[in-house]
């Protein structure tokens, strides 16, 4: 509903909004297919009752490249951009990229590694 809501406003004035809201929609979709994903992954796992490492690697894929986005987010935010008019972001446009990246592979590898550890301990009990 309130996706909806954001829809019909963007629409309404989409002559007049700055960049930062095109990104908090993109945010609103990336929430939406993080959601769906999670959702598909729960429902295999309930209808076949065990656990599927593909699903788990796409929903923390989906939930890493939301945060990422986020963190996108808010480092532009501080760095004044959508405040200023004229903020200096190309002038630090390789740092970012660079800060981005690193953030995106340290929390994909952190979150596939605690979901390995947790689940797999779950599979191998199953086993036993």
């Amino acid at each position: 509903i309130v996706g909806t809501i954001w829809g019909v406003f963007m629409l309404i004035y989409r002559n007049s909004l700055i960049s930062l809201q095109h990104f908090l929609s993109l945010l609103l979709v990336l929430e939406f297919i993080e959601s769906l994903v999670w959702f598909l992954m729960l429902w295999v796992s309930n209808r076949t009752g065990t656990i599927h490492w593909a699903w788990l690697t796409a929903t923390v894929l989906t939930s890493s490249v939301k945060r990422t986005a986020v963190g996108l987010l808010l480092l532009l935010i501080s760095l004044g951009y959508g405040i200023m008019n004229k903020a200096k972001i190309s002038d630090n446009k390789r740092l970012i990229i660079i800060i981005i990246t690193f953030y995106f592979a340290v929390s994909t590898a952190q979150e596939l590694v605690t979901t390995y550890i947790r689940e797999g301990i779950v599979s191998s009990d199953l086993e036993v």
